[in-house]
C-alpha cells in the first residue's frame, strides 16, 4: 500500500511544471485561511459558566468577523461546519445548544456572502472553502441532531450549485478534463494556470469515513459534482489533501507531487508550529488568529512576512514567482 502511494506521488509529480516555468499555476501559491470561519464566541456570562464544566470550551474564545470582511483582509481559505435540518437544508454552527452563534445562519447564506464578495473582486486568487458535515449526537446537547447520508450530501452539493453559477466554480470535471479521474487529469495536464482561475471558488467536503464513502458512492470520479472531497494520496479523487499537522513527514513530498494541502498554524503563542506550517509548503495555512484578528490578550497573529496574505509557495513555487506581487 505504501509503495502504491509512493508511485502515485511520483506519477503526479510529473505533471508539476519545471521550476522557473511561467506563468504561475494554481498550486504554486500559499494563502492564509481561517478555522471555523463563521464562529462567534459564546456570550457572557454563559461562556464563563461553560468553561467551568469543560476545558475544551476555553478554545471557543474567539470571534471571526463576517466572511466578506475576512476576504477583505486577504483570507482565501474558509471553513464551515454544517448540520442538516428537518426543513431540508443545512445550518452553519459549531455545537448546537452551546456554541451556536454564527456570522451567517444557513449554508446558503454563507455561500451568498462568498459569492457576492467574489463577484465584486473578480481578480482574486481562488477561494477554497472546506465544509465539515456534523451529525454526532453529543450527550449534553438536547437538540436532536439529524444523521447525514448520501441523500443529504447530495443536497449539500446541490446547494452550492443553487447559489453559484457553473462558470464561477472550479469543479472536479475541470481537473478531470476528459480523463478517467481527477487524479489522471492532474497527472496529464497539471493544475490550471493561476490567471485562468482567478475569480473562482472551490468547495471541499472535509469529512472522512462514512460521509466520504456516501459522497463517492456510485460516482467515484466525481463527475458533475460541485464538491471535491478530503482524499488520500493516489486515490482517483485526490486533488486536495488535509494535513493539520505540518510536521507530518510526507507534507513536503505531497506538495512537490502537485497536491494542494491545508494545514493548521496552531493555537495562541505557538509560533514554532505557525512557522513550520508556513515553511512546509502547505497551500492553506489556517488559524483562529489571522491578519486583522490578533489575540486580544497577547497580540499573537498568523501572517506571512511583509504582511502578505498571498505569496509564492515556498516549496512548489520556488523559481516560478513573478517579480511583482501576486494580486490577491
Amino acid at each position: 500500500m505504501k509503495q502504491m502511494a509512493v508511485l502515485a506521488i511520483a506519477a503526479l509529480s510529473l505533471a508539476v511544471p519545471a521550476l522557473g516555468a511561467d506563468p504561475l499555476r494554481m498550486n504554486q501559491i500559499q494563502v492564509l485561511a481561517t478555522h471555523n470561519s463563521y464562529h462567534v464566541q459564546p456570550e457572557e456570562p454563559r461562556f464563563s459558566t461553560m468553561k467551568k464544566f469543560s476545558k475544551e470550551v476555553a478554545d471557543w474564545g474567539y470571534s471571526h468577523p463576517p466572511l466578506n470582511v475576512q476576504l477583505d483582509n486577504g483570507i482565501r481559505g474558509l471553513e464551515l461546519d454544517v448540520y442538516y435540518q428537518p426543513e431540508g437544508h443545512f445550518k452553519v454552527l459549531h455545537v448546537p445548544d452551546f456554541d451556536y452563534i454564527s456570522t451567517c445562519d444557513t449554508f446558503t447564506d454563507c455561500l451568498t456572502v462568498i459569492r457576492e464578495w467574489s463577484k465584486a473582486h473578480p481578480g482574486h486568487v481562488p477561494i477554497i472553502t472546506h465544509i465539515e458535515v456534523k451529525d454526532e449526537q453529543y450527550a449534553q446537547v438536547k437538540t436532536k441532531i439529524l444523521k447525514v447520508g448520501q441523500a443529504e450530501i447530495d443536497i449539500l452539493d446541490h446547494e452550492v450549485l443553487s447559489v453559484f453559477d457553473r462558470a464561477h466554480l472550479i469543479m472536479p470535471d475541470d481537473l478531470r478534463r476528459g480523463a478517467g479521474s481527477v487524479r489522471e487529469g492532474l497527472e496529464k495536464q497539471g493544475w490550471p494556470l493561476l490567471d485562468e482561475v482567478r475569480g473562482k471558488c472551490v468547495f471541499i467536503l472535509h469529512n472522512r469515513g462514512e460521509h466520504r464513502d456516501a459522497f463517492l458512492k456510485g460516482n467515484p470520479t466525481l463527475a458533475g459534482r460541485a464538491l471535491f472531497d478530503f482524499a488520500e494520496p493516489g486515490a482517483p479523487d485526490a486533488a486536495f489533501l488535509i494535513r493539520d499537522n505540518a510536521t507530518e513527514a510526507d507534507v513536503p513530498e505531497l506538495v512537490k507531487a502537485g497536491y494542494i494541502l491545508r494545514t493548521m498554524a496552531g493555537g495562541v503563542g505557538n509560533s514554532v508550529r505557525r512557522d513550520t506550517a508556513m515553511a512546509s509548503g502547505a497551500h492553506l495555512v489556517s488559524s483562529d488568529y489571522p491578519k486583522g484578528e490578533a489575540d486580544r490578550a497577547t497580540g499573537y497573529v498568523v501572517v506571512f512576512p511583509d504582511d502578505q496574505t498571498v505569496r509564492c509557495n515556498p516549496v512548489s513555487g520556488v523559481g516560478s514567482c513573478p517579480e511583482g506581487p501576486i494580486a490577491p
